[in-house]
């Protein structure tokens, strides 16, 4: 099934993206509220790893911290 948002439903569900409009739970809380024990629960395998190959697992890692509204150090 093209285009059927399957998807788009997972990089909601991890946290990838945003809705547009709505909501999405997950374990029964809004993903703005999930505490990280919680989202030590999940777990993910990417066909293609959503990150930069020309930087290093460090600096990737460094760059998502800080997309998540840590610090960027």
């Amino acid at each position: 099934m093209n285009g059927a948002g399957k998807t788009s439903l997972m990089r909601i569900a991890l946290g990838i993206i945003r809705p547009q409009a709505g909501s999405f739970r997950l374990f029964g809380q809004l993903l703005a509220d999930l505490p990280p024990a919680k989202w030590a629960e999940v777990g993910a395998l990417f066909e293609i790893p959503p990150g930069y190959p020309e930087l290093t697992v460090r600096k990737n890692l460094h760059i998502a911290r800080w997309l998540q509204g840590g610090s960027p150090g």
